[in-house]
């Protein structure tokens, strides 16, 4: 099982230098319902969430660019992919 949106955005996210992120677990768990149902591994699945802890830029501008450099990032995939900042 594999899918290809999620392999992508786990493969591409190197190129974002940071630290600490994951990848929302909600993709992760439907993907894994779909796949146990038979059905096609996306189906359902909206968007994949991006969340990402830079304890050294925790200001807006740097969130904003961040988000940006994500939704550039992934543009090309048939998902989207949200980016946020977790401040906890």
């Amino acid at each position: 099982m594999k899918s290809k949106n999620i392999n992508t955005v786990i493969e591409r996210a190197e190129s974002l230098n940071l630290e600490n992120y994951y990848i929302g677990a909600g993709c992760i768990a439907q993907t894994v319902w779909n796949y146990l149902s038979d059905k096609p591994l996306d189906y359902g699945i909206k968007d994949i969430d991006f969340v990402y802890f830079d304890e050294k830029n925790l200001d807006e501008e740097s969130e904003n660019k961040v988000i940006s450099y994500v939704k550039e990032l992934y543009s090309d995939l048939d998902i989207e992919v949200d980016g946020e900042l977790l401040l906890s």
